[in-house]
């Protein structure tokens, strides 16, 4: 004997879902899906302010990581950078692989450290903590 097949909603009692429910998440995914695709015009234009030359700007070493990974300055204009080091004693520093070799000493944190520096040249720098290796960035020079 053949039995048919029920094709009524089954989802509440496999999953505990009902099919209402199961509907609205579904709408919800989707509306969500457009709006992603849709971008926001706001975050479009924080590459394009990261990429503003500044002549100050603050970097901070957490959890062994840069909060940044580039920023853009003036070329031939002093530029202020203030390292906020929030590993406790852990030591940190940020050293600029540019000409004149920019840096900070290793200092253990939690500490606030200011370093000048100028490039006269456009480019691209690396820069990096001393202990660290895997901290770096790039500074591009404008």
């Amino acid at each position: 004997m053949i039995e048919e097949a029920d094709s009524t909603w089954s989802g509440e009692a496999a999953f505990g879902v009902s099919r209402r429910a199961a509907i609205r998440f579904g709408g919800g995914a989707f509306a969500a899906l457009v709006l992603a695709a849709c971008g926001d015009d706001a975050s479009a234009g924080q590459d394009s302010e990261r990429d503003q030359p500044v002549t100050e700007f603050t970097i901070v070493a957490e959890d062994v990581k840069w909060d940044i990974d580039r920023i853009t300055v003036p070329v031939g204009e002093r530029v202020v950078a203030t390292i906020e080091n929030r590993d406790g004693g852990i030591p940190h520093n940020l050293h600029i692989r540019s000409p004149g070799d920019p840096r900070t000493e290793l200092e253990n944190g939690v500490v606030t450290q200011t370093l000048n520096f100028t490039i006269a040249e456009p480019g691209e720098y690396g820069f990096v903590c001393d202990a660290h290796p895997n901290m770096t960035g790039t500074v591009v020079a404008v």
